[in-house]
């Protein structure tokens, strides 16, 4: 039965993103920070309107045996872009975010930024 079973293999476990290059598409890691915890939502936008592309980030995982402990590392993150495809982490003092809980979407909405979490209310912020 094993020689007949489908096989899927993984190269990384890293939150990465694919940038479209001329080349093709190019598998980049997310900074150290954002590899603290799972990522379950990430939104693409121009958080501080400089021109260049952000990443706003959610995740964290808590249905996990107890003997593992909960994936809760992670509260949240602006990733600032460069425009050459990398990212720069904005702490949550400097940039005013942080979300604790289990995010599953992030949405940019005009001026705010709205954080969904299971089984816990939005968080939104308003942009300055």
């Amino acid at each position: 039965m094993l020689a007949k079973s489908l096989v899927y293999t993984t190269c990384t476990f890293k939150s990465s993103l694919l940038i479209r290059e001329p080349s093709g598409l190019v598998l980049k890691d997310l900074p150290p920070e954002a590899q603290m915890s799972p990522v379950f939502a990430i939104e693409v936008t121009d958080v501080d309107i400089d021109g260049k592309t952000d990443l706003l980030l959610g995740g964290n995982y808590y249905k996990i045996k107890p003997e593992i402990g909960r994936l809760d590392g992670f509260d949240g993150g602006y990733l600032k872009g460069n425009s050459d495809g990398t990212f720069v982490y904005v702490s949550s003092p400097e940039s005013g975010l942080k979300i604790s809980g289990e995010v599953r979407s992030v949405v940019s909405i005009g001026g705010h930024i709205l954080y969904a979490r299971n089984n816990q209310p939005v968080v939104a912020f308003k942009r300055k």
